[in-house]
């Protein structure tokens, strides 16, 4: 199993059979814009009025080129938004996206989220090769 996004896959097979390039020649890249914000106006129609209300907190990896250490999330940050639990989206560098070791964090989710991964690989492999 490999724990890549598919687009990857054929790269890492250096021998890939007809088959395999069948399957995953047509992945493509999937890149998407995340905006930072602090205006909580826009939870209103959610019902949310104050950061405490966030249960969870993922995170994901900066875009290429940025680098600014203002923006790490802090453990000041959680406790502001109420120890929400935290599931840290890999990659990420401790001092850049996070800026405190987030295994030590109370709320840290990363263990709880992939005891099941290995089942949901299975089956969308299942899926793809059936197809």
């Amino acid at each position: 199993i490999f724990a890549v996004t598919p687009e990857q896959v054929l790269n890492l097979l250096g021998d890939a059979s007809a088959d395999e390039i069948r399957r995953f020649k047509a992945w493509q890249e999937n890149k998407i814009e995340t905006l930072i914000h602090t205006d909580i106006s826009f939870y209103e129609h959610f019902g949310v009025s104050y950061y405490t209300e966030f249960d969870v907190l993922i995170t994901d990896a900066w875009p290429a080129g940025f680098d600014n250490a203002a923006w790490s999330l802090s453990s000041n940050h959680l406790e502001a938004m109420g120890k929400p639990k935290l599931l840290p989206t890999p990659p990420f560098s401790i001092g850049r996206e996070i800026a405190m070791d987030p295994l030590a964090y109370k709320g840290f989710m990363g263990y709880e989220q992939k005891m099941d991964l290995l089942n949901v690989q299975k089956a969308i492999l299942s899926y793809l090769m059936a197809k």
